[in-house]
């Protein structure tokens, strides 16, 4: 019978699939949104163009290495939780990026052109990111004693008013149209 430290300390390979799959969705849409514009069929909103080159220069080098790290962790088991802690803190800072945009919407209104929102992937992004952190930060015992334990309530406390927030202000612009 292995004891709940020791499980800790494995990485279970259905997070680095979740992570990987994480990642090919950045590659995707990130990607296509780039494809689109440089081939300048798609007529852009006033500037969508500048928040698209502003990201992507961040997002599809990072979710490439997210991708990266997952398989290299899949199949060298020696690089596993190097490379899940190299996510999460990926997938950590991409969460307060998110935050902030979708607290500036709340805020500032809806971006013009086609805007789509679905509420609580903003809260499950969060609260799955600062849940990677937690578990790579602390070991299962010293979680029962640290503050830690708390990150998670903690993001879904600051992302479910905000995923909320966007999600009221697309309905009234909706209404509003």
């Amino acid at each position: 019978m292995t004891s709940t430290v020791e499980r800790r300390k494995t990485v279970p390979d259905i997070v680095l699939l979740v992570n990987a799959a994480l990642g090919a969705l950045v590659l995707v849409t990130h990607g296509g949104v780039l494809l689109l514009l440089l081939s300048e069929r798609v007529p852009a909103p006033p500037g969508y163009a500048e928040l698209v080159w502003a990201v992507i220069p961040f997002s599809l080098p990072l979710a490439g290495l997210v991708v990266a790290s997952s398989i290299g962790g899949l199949f060298m088991r020696k690089i596993k939780r190097p490379a899940l802690a190299f996510q999460a803190i990926v997938i950590f800072f991409s969460s307060l990026a998110l935050l902030v945009w979708a607290a500036n919407i709340v805020i500032h209104g809806i971006p013009l052109g086609n805007f789509v929102w679905t509420p609580g992937f903003l809260t499950g992004w969060v609260v799955y990111s600062w849940f990677l952190c937690a578990r790579v930060a602390v070991s299962g015992r010293s979680m029962r004693r640290s503050r830690i334990r708390y990150l998670l309530a903690v993001g879904a406390l600051v992302a479910v008013p905000v995923d909320l927030g966007v999600f009221l202000r697309f309905l009234l612009s909706m209404m509003n149209t």
